[in-house]
């Protein structure tokens, strides 16, 4: 390990005894009340563009609160929620989630995480520890302190139930559930919700079986796939499990039922960017960069002697940062001319949506992204540039997404076909009705339900819950209430 990581990890370390020596001795003298205000900063609430400075502990008059565990891990949910008059978000910080976990269980160095191979992984150990073991005792110190907490915190900023996006987390696992025995409903999102490929599933299948028992109230998935990993797992009951569809999809799937066709005059070529490897189980990796490079090649050289074409490539922010942007540019450059491929060409990132890229697309190309069926749905033909040696790579089978269905889509064999192919979908971009139907039950099952009223749904389920919450805490403070005066009456 570097001298600047361990700097960093003895600074972070001191910190974390500082704050379990301050609110270990506040927690002694019951202080609960004074840690909620001294902890306010790290409470925020959420808008529509994302979170603001502070929360505003008032609220608003019939609404119900959410508190996100991890916002960062589902911004676009909780924008899309906030965006609603009759729903309140409010994020707390994730930092201060593992220094109050820190304060009663200690945690693993950078060097220990490298070093544990022993068993399935750190959060298997603490989800799986048992009496008499360090673990468990320290997570029954901080479930009782969180006890006396929580209902100073949660009650300070109107709270009215608890949402997350995975259950591996360690720092959040006792927090949503003391938060659960309360009567504050913990609602679960996991944002994992792709599993076509099927050694994926399985992997998911076994992850979860090491995570134990779902304790929350209800696990919102996005599919049918995503439904089976919980089930199969025995992570969780049929009874606690919804499938919600995909939020951010609700427009984009409306779009596709109102029947929105090309909206450009001029043909276009769209190209989604993968990334740039993917790692096969027994450690193998199956180089993608390649084929990427010899895609843009290709369009490159099409675009040579297609002046009435015009080309789209959609990056993700992350595909930006690692550097396939300019390679990409400089491959384009490189065939094209630099005042002429700048012109051809328009590269996107996060600024224009996938949809309206799919939507004003007369040929789409991509692969390892959800795109791909988003495209299909749409009734955008599809290539797949899933090469020859591609195909007939070492863990090729394992790590391509849509293997076992490549007759929905063409399946170009080298670069020279490539070409052929996107010029003959150009000309002739039907789709027969079996095979569109055919993609639709695969969307179906793996991306979202075609309703298109994810968010809808999601509003109901979650003021439910919340209404349910409410009801539960006002009679659990009546009966204590009521025990208080026959015990004054003795």
């Amino acid at each position: 390990m570097s001298c600047k990581l361990q700097l960093k990890e003895f600074v972070v370390r001191r910190k974390v005894l500082i704050f379990k020596i301050a609110l270990r001795g506040a927690d002694l003298f019951k202080m609960h009340s004074l840690i909620a205000v001294l902890l306010d900063k790290f409470v925020s609430d959420i808008g529509p563009e994302g979170p603001l400075k502070k929360a505003c502990r008032s609220g608003r008059r019939n609404v119900t609160t959410i508190l996100f565990l991890n916002y960062h891990h589902y911004p676009e949910v909780a924008k899309l929620l906030a965006t609603r008059d009759d729903l309140r978000c409010v994020a707390i910080s994730w930092e201060l989630l593992r220094y109050l976990l820190a304060a009663f269980v200690r945690q693993p160095t950078i060097k220990e995480k490298n070093e544990h191979t022993a068993t399935l992984g750190f959060r298997h150990e603490f989800r799986m520890a048992g009496p008499g073991t360090k673990i468990y005792r320290g997570r029954k110190k901080y479930r009782a302190f969180l006890r006396k907490f929580l209902p100073n915190l949660l009650e300070r900023h109107g709270i009215d139930l608890v949402f997350n996006s995975d259950a591996r987390y360690r720092r959040e696992a006792d927090f949503s559930r003391v938060a659960s025995e309360l009567g504050y409903p913990h609602i679960c999102m996991p944002r994992d919700s792709m599993f076509i490929i099927p050694s994926t599933f399985e992997n998911s299948v076994r992850r979860h079986r090491t995570l134990g028992t779902f304790h929350g109230h209800q696990l919102l998935v996005q599919n049918e796939a995503t439904r089976q990993v919980f089930l199969q797992s025995g992570h969780a009951r049929d009874d606690q499990i919804t499938v919600l569809g995909a939020i951010r999809l609700d427009g984009f799937i409306q779009r596709v039922k109102s029947g929105a066709g090309h909206s450009s005059n001029r043909k276009t070529v769209a190209i989604f960017t993968w990334p740039l490897d993917r790692r096969a189980r027994d450690g193998s990796v199956v180089e993608l960069q390649d084929v990427a490079k010899s895609t843009i090649r290709a369009m490159a050289r099409l675009a040579m002697r297609r002046s009435d074409v015009d080309f789209v490539v959609k990056l993700k922010g992350k595909h930006i940062q690692n550097g396939t942007l300019d390679s990409l540019r400089r491959i384009v450059v490189s065939v094209v001319g630099a005042s002429n491929g700048l012109k051809k060409f328009a590269f996107y990132g996060d600024e224009v949506s996938a949809a309206d890229v799919i939507f004003n697309a007369s040929v789409v190309c991509g692969m390892q992204s959800t795109t791909v069926l988003e495209a299909a749905v749409a009734r955008k033909p599809v290539i797949l540039p899933h090469f020859k040696e591609l195909r007939e790579t070492h863990g090729a089978d394992e790590v391509l997404m849509y293997g076992d269905c490549r007759d929905l889509f063409d399946i170009p064999n080298d670069e020279n076909d490539l070409i052929d192919m996107v010029e003959r979908r150009l000309e002739d971009g039907s789709i027969p009705d079996d095979r569109y139907q055919a993609m639709i039950d695969l969307f179906e099952r793996h991306i979202a339900p075609l309703s298109g009223d994810g968010l809808e749904k999601c509003v109901n389920i979650l003021t439910g819950y919340a209404e349910a919450g409410r009801q539960r805490r006002d009679s659990s403070s009546k009966m204590g209430a009521n025990e208080r005066l026959a015990h004054n009456a003795r």
